[in-house]
């Protein structure tokens, strides 16, 4: 008796990009206030993108995404916001080795107290598509006498460390 087994594999070049996304977003915010939100791009891979990257950032209804803006070292391609969906959607052009890139948002939270939401995002680069482990829980202040910190920060980079 004889048998054949066929297997197929797809063998990949070691030489691609890899795309990493970490987010900057409070967990705690007050209540019917318009806050940032970040999420750093960093191509950690050993190429370059070859084709467009779609980042989409999904949002629990009740908080209001707004004005989606990319830093300047990377190249805007669009950036829209879907209401009805509560969805933003940055398309963005070739991402370098060892690059990094800056998608920013605002959100409007809900006017009522203790209202509990989240935040999700998706990266689809060429053939591949990575997501967020889990949705980001965010929720509105339990009452109104809960502080809370607001501030801004400079941030200078010095030349021996570029």
């Amino acid at each position: 008796m004889n048998f054949t087994e066929i297997k197929s594999y797809e063998i990949q070049n070691g030489i691609q990009p890899i795309l990493e996304v970490i987010r900057e977003t409070p967990s705690y915010v007050a209540k019917d206030k318009v806050f940032e939100s970040a999420l750093i791009i960093h191509n950690k891979g050993c190429a370059a993108t070859t084709s467009l990257t779609t980042l989409t950032e999904k949002i629990a209804s009740g908080w209001t995404p707004a004005n989606p803006d990319l830093s300047d070292n990377l190249q805007l391609i669009s950036a829209t916001v879907d209401l009805e969906n509560n969805k933003i959607t940055w398309i963005i052009g070739y991402i370098g080795v060892n690059e990094y890139g800056v998608a920013s948002y605002q959100v409007k939270s809900p006017s009522t107290l203790s209202t509990q939401g989240w935040m999700y995002w998706e990266a689809t680069y060429g053939s591949r598509n990575v997501s967020e482990y889990k949705r980001h829980a965010i929720q509105t202040a339990n009452y109104t006498g809960e502080s809370h910190l607001e501030f801004d920060l400079i941030i200078t980079q010095r030349q021996e460390f570029p």
